[in-house]
């Protein structure tokens, strides 16, 4: 009888700090996949004595662990990439992250574009010269990939914009976080001692990158009442210039803004849920899963009027141009002065966190992959 080759994953991403974003939706999909370790359907590529930031326990249990030495990105050991993924018999390789994907396989090569926040404005890239760069790069590895997938509707047709020959498949994207102190997470107290957290704050959550457009939330926040706060939690991006910390000097808000580059998983709940209200307003985005976070725990949510956001959050949260610092401002002030409207968002948003589940995605995703691999 005909038997399916394996599924294989890139999962050597997972170990790059400054991939947390895509390697929290590849671990999202994978934890929630249709299958057990024990079958051997999913393998996963993991950075031999590499330490991940992340709790890779619930991947344990679906797919089987395979160590390499190869670095993701290693242009000379293609051939040894090639080997590798020979010797597993694979009928698919996953790369979750198109620029990464493999330039020789023996097998199809399924690929996620995640965004097209560098095409879309030469500033995101880091400058014209890095833009070009990136497109072409982007352009060479969608031509090696059998089928491309999505997060959102939203991502599809920027993605159709940009290089209108690709077609692609939505897999969304999902929420796991439950309430603070469950599950070895760190409750609120305990989180607000660790952190020094204020009072009364607003929370962002991503990276300092000028797409995330924190810039604003100073300017907003120097309207607010001064019993308000800012919590930035995220990295800094070497590739492009942040004068974030310059901003905040020359608001005079540094008594008001905490800013945090690493908040370890198990604090990150109690992070979202002790705010006031979580703020994203990001100027484009391939999908959103800060927003989803913040309405697990039950906190509201104001972000950005822009298509992918708008596309995850609904009706759930107070949506605002990202370009008009006083309609932040009117939005967060009603917020703050109105409990009920409060409520209205804590509620909508709990119930849209419930739906959002990694479920969806991963059963979309590991059906692709299961038709994508070749049979003996």
């Amino acid at each position: 009888m005909a038997s399916r080759r394996p599924i294989v994953i890139d999962g050597r991403i997972i170990f790059r700090s400054q991939c947390r974003g895509i390697a929290r939706a590849l671990i999202g999909w994978v934890e929630k996949f249709p299958c057990d370790a024990n079958d051997g359907a999913v393998k996963i590529l993991i950075q031999r004595n590499a330490v991940s930031p992340f709790d890779l326990t619930g991947v344990e249990k679906r797919v089987e662990f395979v160590e390499t030495d190869l670095p993701v990105v290693a242009l000379h050991r293609v051939a040894a990439l090639r080997h590798l993924l020979n010797s597993l018999d694979a009928g698919v390789i996953f790369s979750p992250y198109h620029p990464l994907a493999p330039l020789a396989a023996p097998c199809p090569v399924v690929s996620v574009v995640h965004d097209c926040i560098w095409e879309e404005d030469p500033l995101f890239a880091g400058g014209r010269a890095r833009q070009l760069a990136f497109e072409l790069l982007t352009r060479l590895a969608l031509a090696r990939v059998s089928r491309v997938v999505v997060p959102s509707l939203a991502t599809a047709n920027a993605v159709h914009r940009h290089y209108p020959h690709v077609a692609t498949e939505v897999v969304p994207n999902g929420v796991t976080f439950r309430r603070a102190g469950t599950k070895g997470d760190a409750g609120v107290e305990e989180t607000r001692r660790t952190f020094g957290l204020p009072t009364r704050y607003l929370l962002h959550v991503g990276a300092r990158r000028p797409h995330k457009n924190q810039e604003l939330l100073l300017k907003v926040l120097a309207e607010l009442d001064p019993s308000i706060s800012l919590v930035l939690v995220g990295d800094r991006d070497p590739r492009v210039e942040d004068n974030i910390d310059q901003r905040i000097q020359q608001l005079g808000l540094t008594d008001r803004v905490l800013a945090l580059q690493k908040v370890p998983d198990r604090y990150l709940p109690a992070v979202y849920e002790a705010a006031s209200v979580f703020v994203f307003p990001s100027l484009i985005e391939g999908y959103g899963i800060p927003p989803l976070e913040a309405m697990a725990v039950g906190t509201p949510v104001v972000a950005s009027a822009i298509p992918a956001v708008a596309e995850v959050c609904r009706d759930a949260a107070t949506l605002v141009s990202p370009y008009d610092p006083d309609g932040w401002v009117e939005a967060l002030n009603r917020i703050f002065a109105d409990p009920a409207a409060a409520d209205t968002l804590r509620s909508r948003g709990i119930e849209l966190a419930r739906e959002s589940t990694w479920e969806r995605g991963a059963a979309t995703l590991y059906e692709l992959l299961r038709t994508s691999a070749r049979i003996l």
